[in-house]
């Protein structure tokens, strides 16, 4: 069962790789098709309107 919702405000947790990727408050768009990794989602950046796709393990609750 997906953790989030589209509309949903999601705080990005960066891996150690993740050094490209804006931090901050995102927006859920989209759920996306499950993977092998688990669910993803297609989030939109509140700072600069940025969408991206981003696994759900990389995802918390901003509310």
């Amino acid at each position: 069962m997906p953790k989030f919702g589209i509309g949903d405000r999601v705080s990005f947790v960066p891996g150690k790789y993740d050094n490209n990727i804006t931090r901050g408050v995102y927006t859920v768009v989209r759920a996306m098709p499950v993977t092998n990794q688990g669910y993803q989602y297609r989030v939109k950046s509140l700072r600069d309107s940025h969408e991206r796709v981003i696994d759900e393990v990389q995802l918390a609750s901003a509310s």
